[in-house]
């Protein structure tokens, strides 16, 4: 969690914001499975991992999911962990 400068001292961001300026709640990064919403952030739609602009433009996924585009797709059972729909790299 990051700081910001309050005066003369150095005071937390909020637990939204990986970083922030000015005020706690004005986030200038987020965390992971966060995306930046106007001067906050948002949680990502499960199963991202990750997330850009949107709660649902997926960077990364979740394990039991792999990345197509920006969506995340169910692997086939039995894989836990998967590349691509014929890809399993953990049962």
């Amino acid at each position: 969690m990051g700081s910001f400068i309050n005066g003369k001292v150095c005071s937390p961001c909020s637990v939204v914001c990986a970083e922030c300026k000015d005020n706690a709640d004005n986030c200038t990064s987020c965390p992971a499975t966060t995306f930046p919403s106007g001067s906050t952030c948002s949680k990502c739609k499960y199963p991202c991992a990750n997330c850009g602009k949107s709660n649902d433009d997926c960077g990364t996924c979740v394990d039991g999911y792999y990345i197509s585009g920006n969506q995340c797709i169910p692997c086939t059972y039995p894989c836990s962990k998967c590349d691509s729909a014929s890809s399993c790299s953990k049962c």
